[in-house]
């Protein structure tokens, strides 16, 4: 069975936007593999920040920067200085860049800030730009190649460096408790690790760092280095939506479903923390039925396999399996569920670092939710007053019991949540966050407000391509 879905392969071949040829050409590692270019890239090449193809010429950066002007794209071309802050997004458009570029660079904008962002195919056409912006964001990029000599070229002009991450990327040492990590070849780990690697060295050249959680923020400040936390938002478009959804939950339902929103296969050992509980709690509450979107696999897990294979004439399935969706119909499809779980790996510093964005957007949905004791976690729900917590798999048990025979209660701390992060976790809430760490840099500027875009049309991304496959294509 192949590695990424043969659909995404050709999409992005007949996406003009990746070049098979000059891709093994650049990345001699693909040899190895045995995979296509696009294979690889679509698998692992990306998400090393690798570019899918030669650098652009010049001209293109006219339509490259994307900017904040009126409601259009405003295209920087040489000479154009206007600009305080811009965003590299060095991911190339996956499923963080909603969060770390596009709501801030857009919130922004409503603060009267000329603020531009390109993706990561497009920062060597900018070195040939005639620009001077204030401040320059590098999400989550490596340093090296046309990132790292534009990092060099703004500081020189003057510009404030500021390195933007929202994982535990950065730190080589913790590489191996990634759990997809262990199924790589050794030609891919030493690219993997090498990638990291890239990241921390950002990290220390960057005059300071923007990260969404506390706990990363800890982390980097153990480091040494001067670090904000930006939280990650969820978008005016979304809370529009769920402030006018018409479905409330007023009752405990019969059947009662549990969603779970697993992305990747890469979250099997977060699963394998709840899956005994659920399971056990399944067979002793015959209505309960398990909503999987994502790829997870029931395979890999004994005690649930049973509520996928065995139905009754006339009975609704146990299990219920739906492939990955576009983000915004995944927020939507939570309205279907009337408990939503977020487990991760306790103790497990990757999984501690992740951000709470499971609770905030189910909370959106005024959807119950029981999530791991993590630091974030904890945090974020005030300590179990928004959501309920989980340690062990007792605990587990008894969240899901106490939910179910208490399902007002449960009610309850949802419409608590759901008043609690539309404040919190609004883009500007986030956005006040960005100033007051970007404010040593730009504190006294005076501009005209001017209206922000609507973020990019996912089918408008290359970056989607990778998305997709990075939320649901490593199949072992």
């Amino acid at each position: 069975m192949p590695l990424v879905d043969k659909e995404l392969v050709a999409e992005l071949l007949n996406s003009g936007r990746f070049d098979a040829r000059w891709y093994a050409s650049t990345y001699r590692d693909l040899a190895e593999t045995g995979m296509t270019p696009a294979e690889h890239y679509l698998w692992l090449g990306a998400r090393l920040g690798r570019s899918p193809a030669a650098p652009q010429p010049p001209e293109s950066i006219v339509s490259g920067l994307h900017g904040i002007n009126g409601g259009k794209a405003a295209p920087l071309g040489r000479g154009d200085r206007d600009v305080d802050a811009l965003f590299i997004d060095g991911t190339y458009g996956t499923s963080s860049t909603p969060y770390r570029v596009y709501r801030i660079a857009n919130g922004l904008a409503h603060k009267g800030w000329a603020a531009r962002w390109i993706s990561g195919e497009e920062v060597a056409s900018v070195l040939l730009c005639d620009l001077n912006p204030r401040l320059v964001v590098f999400h989550r990029a490596p340093y090296q190649g046309a990132f790292a000599e534009l990092a060099q070229a703004m500081r020189a002009r003057g510009g404030m460096i500021v390195f933007d991450v929202d994982d535990l990327v950065f730190d080589d040492t913790l590489v191996p408790l990634i759990d997809g990590f262990r199924r790589l070849t050794n030609a891919e780990k030493e690219g993997f690790l090498q990638g990291v690697r890239t990241y921390r060295e950002f990290l220390f050249y960057a005059d300071y760092c923007t990260v969404p959680t506390n706990y990363l923020a800890r982390h980097i400040g153990e480091l040494g280095k001067r670090v904000y936390r930006v939280r990650n938002a969820i978008s005016p478009r979304n809370v529009r939506f769920f402030e006018q959804a018409r479905y409330r939950r007023t009752m405990r339902p019969s059947p009662f479903v549990i969603g779970y929103y697993s992305g990747t296969r890469t979250h099997r050992a977060d699963f394998a923390l709840v899956a005994p509980a659920l399971a056990r709690f399944m067979f002793e509450t015959p209505d309960v039925i398990l909503r999987l979107v994502g790829e997870l696999d029931l395979d890999d897990y004994p005690e649930l396999r049973p509520f996928g294979e065995i139905r009754r004439h006339g009975d609704p399935p146990r299990v219920i399996r739906v492939g990955l969706m576009h983000h915004d119909a995944m927020m939507r499809d939570q309205l279907s569920c009337d408990l939503i779980i977020a487990p991760l790996e306790l103790g497990n510093p990757f999984c501690e670092g992740k951000s709470e964005l499971k609770f905030f957007e189910a909370s959106l949905a005024s959807c119950p939710v029981i999530a791991s004791r993590t630091a974030t976690f904890a945090e974020a729900t005030q300590d179990g007053k928004f959501a309920k917590l989980a340690e062990t798999s007792d605990d587990w048990l008894q969240a899901f019991r106490t939910t179910y025979s208490d399902y007002d209660c449960a009610l309850s701390r949802a419409r608590a949540a759901f008043d609690h992060v539309r404040q919190f976790y609004s883009r500007t809430f986030a956005t006040g966050e960005a100033l007051r760490a970007y404010e040593d840099h730009l504190a006294g500027y005076e501009g005209c407000l001017v209206e922000a875009p609507a973020e990019p049309s996912p089918s408008t991304l290359l970056g989607d391509l990778v998305e997709a496959v990075v939320n649901r294509a490593i199949r072992p």
